[in-house]
């Protein structure tokens, strides 16, 4: 059964049931990669200075699996700020946060920028965006 504007409805399978069983967070249950929640936000840096994933790894809780991209931007772009501010160019990295054993939300994947930010002053700037909503891993593929 659903909950549609109040009433009771049946849900349409059309042949294919499937029994999903919750449970507690608790990290001990790793939810299955089609299923898992993301957000994600960037982080601009000398491209020669730091390594991403590694020190991210720090930042990250235990339960949220982490992936990031790089992109180099050159800094003749003029609506772009390049970081150092007399850098040629600049490294990009998307950071995409995934909730594998403790649920996303959009309240962890912001602290999380938060913190990240915050550890990173010095070496690079986390992007002023806000973090992304929280969307499901099968539209990132």
């Amino acid at each position: 059964m659903s909950s549609y504007q109040w009433k009771d409805k049946p849900f349409r399978t059309k042949g294919r049931k499937h029994m999903y069983i919750f449970s507690v967070a608790d990290g001990s249950t790793t939810a299955p990669r089609d299923l898992q929640l993301f957000s994600s936000f960037a982080i601009y840096t000398d491209p020669t200075k730091l390594t991403m994933p590694d020190f991210l790894q720090v930042c990250i809780p235990h339960g949220i699996r982490l992936e990031t991209s790089r992109q180099i931007i050159e800094s003749s772009n003029e609506r772009f700020v390049t970081f150092p501010p007399s850098a040629l160019y600049t490294a990009k990295y998307t950071v995409y946060l995934y909730g594998e054993k403790m649920p996303m939300t959009q309240q962890r994947a912001e602290s999380l920028r938060i913190k990240t930010g915050e550890m990173i002053i010095g070496r690079g700037r986390v992007s002023s965006w806000n973090a992304s909503h929280v969307k499901p891993s099968s539209l990132n593929q």
